[in-house]
């Protein structure tokens, strides 16, 4: 029979994690945003180093919920030039992508105030924020303002990993994400991921290190020891401080953009909530009772309830040792090129910006290739895999995951709706044994 444990295993894998394709097709948006600058002729010759930064690099991004997606951060470290404000390093970059062909398109400022980002159609973008060195000290612009902030994202992000080494097999990863899967989903309450970071972080301490199997034994009891220091940690401070906003290594910048006394008390509130939720059921010993109450935390994709000493049981634990198939172990990967791929569905229920789709079951659906929005070699193939997720497909065992053939070389894949839950289609553009080009949807079953 499952563990807890195990259930919390399954639940990260298949509900709660980016997808192992979405974070290739990052990867190589990633490496062309840095040729691009670095071939750039206003900016070559000024840039120092290009580091990346946020959840991408501490590794605690998670798959994206309805009209989201997820973002990758650039610090893109410069040379000062001597007769720019803060204000043209932002406006500057953001006409050097405007300017070009392949840019022009997909530049965008978001309303943001400290970087210029690059927004690409299969959910994510790209935040690029220049940086000059000011005393020895990292300085970010914001563009509303004219002024230099303060930052330190490689202190930042060294803290970060120190912290999660304490708790070993990267727990304070783990328990990260499934709390902003938490925010995500059941829209309780709103925090920035970046101090949502920070303040579970803080709640380690090194002498951690010593007492690993009482506190990190495994996720459930560190996701328990970190939810319930938190929640010390806020129910002593009723009212919203520097001390709880500010950043870990760098005291003088403060991550309070967009987050007041309200949304801190709403916050406050709920993570006691959640906290006594989570002590119930981890303190449950009846695997049935115990799924129910994590259920109660996470919603019904978790888990599922076993049947014990059935023989159906036993076949079904079985089959669900399922091995999800990854392209890469049958051909090539070539990402960094021009070739692109863009996918549809059909019938076309999108809501938002990005490719999202909402259907009810039982509903007939058609996947195809957008060729006139694709830019592929005449001979190139189609391979596809269809992941679903949620607790109906558990029970049912047909989570599937595995790459499977075009049909009839026509760019299509036909499939019906089946189980609720938040699944994904992902298409690959073989030429000659290797992958040039991917794309992927999430489709939504209500």
């Amino acid at each position: 029979m499952k563990t807890i444990d195990d259930f919390f295993g399954e639940f990260l894998r298949d509900e709660v994690n980016l997808n192992p394709t979405r974070l290739k097709v990052a990867k190589k948006g990633i490496k062309t945003i840095k040729r691009f600058l670095r071939k750039n002729e206003l900016f070559k010759n000024r840039i120092r180093e290009i580091t990346l930064q946020g959840s991408y690099r501490q590794g605690t991004i998670i798959k994206p919920f309805d009209d989201s997606d997820f973002d990758v951060d650039l610090l893109v470290l410069l040379h000062e030039f001597d007769d720019w404000e803060p204000k043209d390093y932002l406006n500057k970059l953001h006409k050097e992508f405007k300017q070009t062909e392949k840019y022009k398109g997909l530049v965008d400022r978001r309303g943001k105030s400290r970087c210029v980002t690059i927004d690409y159609a299969n959910d994510f973008h790209i935040d690029i924020v220049p940086s000059i060195e000011i005393g020895g000290i990292c300085k970010v612009m914001n563009k509303n303002s004219n002024e230099y902030e303060d930052t330190d994202g490689d202190g930042y992000a060294h803290w970060f990993e120190s912290q999660d080494s304490i708790t070993a097999n990267q727990y304070l990863t783990k328990v990260v994400r499934l709390i902003k899967y938490l925010r995500d989903s059941k829209l309780t309450f709103s925090i920035k991921s970046i101090l949502l970071t920070s303040l579970l972080g803080k709640q380690i301490c090194k002498s951690d290190l010593y007492n690993r199997e009482v506190y990190y034994k495994d996720l459930p009891t560190s996701l328990k020891t970190l939810l319930n220091r938190l929640n010390s940690y806020l129910q002593d401070r009723p009212i919203l401080t520097d001390e709880i906003l500010v950043n870990p290594v760098l005291p003088t910048e403060k991550f309070n953009r967009h987050w007041d006394q309200d949304r801190y008390s709403n916050f406050r509130t709920k993570i006691n909530d959640y906290s006594a939720w989570i002590n119930d059921a981890y303190e449950e010993k009846d695997i049935n009772e115990a799924v129910e109450k994590w259920r109660k935390v996470f919603g019904s994709d978790f888990g599922e309830i076993q049947e014990i000493n059935s023989i159906v049981s036993a076949s079904r634990s079985d089959s669900q040792n399922y091995q999800e198939e990854f392209i890469d172990n049958y051909f090539a990967m070539d990402l960094d090129n021009d070739w692109s791929l863009e996918i549809n569905a059909s019938p076309y229920q999108s809501v938002g910006g990005f490719q999202q789709y909402f259907y009810r079951k039982n509903e007939s659906l058609t996947f195809f290739v957008d060729r006139d929005k694709s830019f592929l070699p005449q001979d190139v193939l189609f391979r596809w895999k269809i992941k679903n997720s949620g607790g109906e497909a558990k029970s049912n065992v047909d989570l599937r995951g595995r790459i499977e053939n075009d049909d009839q070389g026509t760019g299509m894949k036909k499939e019906r709706t089946a189980y609720k839950g938040k699944h994904y289609v992902e298409c690959y553009a073989v030429h000659r044994d290797t992958v040039i080009a991917t794309d992927s949807i999430y489709v939504n079953v209500v």
